[in-house]
């Protein structure tokens, strides 16, 4: 199943779907106004979520933290490498 299929069927009303004239093939999936308010609020949620898991640490250790995370969360080595 494609990518945009399972962000389709994930929650209606969050986005649409459509293809395009030039290539069938193409499916261009946008945001909707109510799925902008979702992603602004789980963004809120997130932030607020991360600022309680660290407020007890020093900052020295939250940069360290950060630093690693965003590690792990770039691009894999192998995708990197192409």
């Amino acid at each position: 199943m494609a990518a945009a299929d399972l962000i389709v069927r994930g929650e209606p009303g969050l986005v649409t779907r459509t293809s395009r004239p030039a290539d069938r093939r193409a499916t261009v999936t946008t945001t909707t106004a109510e799925g902008r308010r979702v992603a602004k609020r789980i963004r809120k949620a997130m932030a607020d979520l991360e600022q309680r898991a660290l407020a007890s640490l020093p900052p020295n250790s939250v940069e360290a933290f950060r630093a690693e995370f965003d590690a792990l969360t770039d691009e894999p080595p192998a995708a990197q490498r192409r």
